[in-house]
């Protein structure tokens, strides 16, 4: 695969998702921005990315939408591409993460090459990818142009603990996570020791563009299966509400990685039912503090507090303010 050069641009959408570690972990891939190795002629005008559950619930959809711009006077060709992973390490090189792959240039549906690649390419050693779907692109000068991308994907899962969530994100994440900064009642609902359903959308590969990111629109949706209070979100969410996370962007150089973890924390003996419940005053005061930061809206606040027992007055009413 030595035609792999400097003229080749990769996109990535990394995805993790579904519940189980320890010991136990399965791996569907990674992803990202598209990104350029070495190729400021081009420039991202605009991403737009919408990250949906399907129906079923057995795997995630990503639709993505860029416009790209030649910046100079001069025809540019390029070779584009988003990565692609073995869907879990050890097994067969056949079985690859992405789903479904397509690829649509300038309304254009265009045919894709998807091939295992060498060593050496780009954020490889970071993203860890093992191949690559790519199509050619031929920009006139000072052209902008759409690329639209639709894959399926299924993901990373983890039984916990929660650090098995994290799985060397970063840190920053756990910073202001309730749990971590409230006491907690012995024999009660246990967030440390999680399992987890992870969803990641790496951008920090699109500083390696020409300038800045115009513009960039990325959704998440929601699992229903999971209360307000069992989702983390990193970094600040523009809003959480109607069923998405949503970050929006201008003029952006990206600084972390957008990650979204569904969390289901350990019950403890005497649960009757499986509803994720405070067992303190303290811990609602500090995920309603997370909730608001977070820009969660009033209406899934409300739903927290729906969930919490009647005699539960006190926590209750925390939740009403």
């Amino acid at each position: 695969m030595n035609h792999f050069t400097t003229r080749w641009i990769f996109g990535v959408l990394l995805i993790i998702s579904a519940a189980a570690q320890g010991n136990d972990a399965s791996f569907g891939g990674d992803g990202a921005t598209v990104f350029a190795l070495k190729e400021k002629r081009i420039r991202m005008v605009k991403e737009t990315i919408v990250i949906s559950r399907l129906a079923d619930k057995s795997a995630w959809k990503a639709d993505c939408e860029f416009v790209f711009e030649n910046t100079t006077n001069q025809k540019v060709t390029v070779k584009m591409g988003f990565p692609d992973w073995f869907l879990n390490w050890g097994e067969e090189p056949s079985m690859w993460a992405l789903k479904d792959f397509t690829a649509v240039v300038d309304g254009q549906s265009v045919k894709t090459t998807h091939a295992e690649v060498k060593k050496g390419l780009p954020d490889q050693k970071r993203l860890e990818y093992n191949g690559a779907y790519t199509w050619p692109v031929v920009f006139a000068p000072k052209a902008k142009i759409n690329v639209k991308n639709t894959y399926v994907f299924t993901g990373f899962s983890s039984m916990g603990p929660f650090d098995g969530c994290m799985n060397a994100r970063d840190s920053k994440i756990a910073k202001d996570l309730f749990w971590k900064n409230s006491k907690q009642k012995p024999n009660g609902w246990d967030f440390e020791n999680c399992s987890c359903s992870v969803i990641s959308y790496i951008v920090t590969t699109g500083r390696t563009w020409g300038g800045s990111i115009g513009e960039a629109d990325i959704k998440i949706q929601l699992d229903e299966e999971y209360l307000p209070h069992t989702v983390v979100v990193y970094p600040q969410p523009t809003r959480v509400s109607n069923g998405w996370i949503q970050w929006q962007f201008k003029n952006w150089k990206p600084e972390s990685d957008l990650t979204v973890m569904f969390l289901r924390p350990a019950p403890p003996d005497s649960a009757t039912d499986k509803t994720p419940l405070f067992d303190t005053t303290e811990q609602a005061r500090a995920w309603l503090k997370y909730a608001q930061k977070n820009n969660f809206d009033k209406p899934l606040i409300a739903k927290v507090r729906e969930v919490m027992p009647k005699e539960a007055k006190d926590i209750r009413d925390i939740l009403q303010e």
